[in-house]
């Protein structure tokens, strides 16, 4: 079926026996590694927060986007609360607290900061008339994906 979506140019694939969007192949990639390292892990949480942020970016006839959002930022936050061994600290304090123990080097640990602070404004602190669209959930999803796979790889 997946082979048949493909072939059509339809946007759609069957995993773990759901519907959910197909993107590009290094989006795939990126979300299939970070799930299955997170899975090796036994970082369930984590991986089920990913996984439900591609089923938000998936939902029909509307996106879920700000659910995308909220649901890839949890997955990268829970990821970085067990590599940091501190359960109650916020991505963001992880990052200036944990920086050297979660191996993410500078000015890079200031790109991801500010991408934690666009997912909180744009997922969590909506105003009204500012509302992120797909493209920005799925490059979060890929960027939050990403870091994930950069973070177990290095623990």
């Amino acid at each position: 079926m997946n082979r048949l979506f493909e072939e059509d140019g339809i946007g759609w694939q069957i995993v773990n026996g759901q519907i959910v969007t197909r993107g590009d192949m290094e989006f795939e990639h990126a979300v299939g590694t970070a799930a299955v390292r997170l899975g090796d892990a036994n970082l369930n949480t984590a991986r089920q927060e990913l996984e439900e942020a591609r089923s938000d970016l998936s939902r029909r006839p509307r996106p879920d986007i700000t659910g995308t959002i909220q649901h890839c930022m949890a997955a990268l936050e829970a990821t970085a609360r067990v590599i940091a061994n501190d359960q109650r600290a916020t991505f963001g304090e992880i990052l200036n607290r944990y920086r050297d123990t979660l191996g993410i080097p500078r000015p890079l640990d200031t790109a991801l900061g500010q991408i934690w602070g666009y997912a909180s404004e744009m997922g969590c602190h909506l105003r009204e008339g500012r509302n992120p669209d797909r493209r920005e959930a799925e490059l979060l999803l890929g960027m939050a994906a990403t870091t994930i796979s950069y973070l177990l790889h290095r623990s």
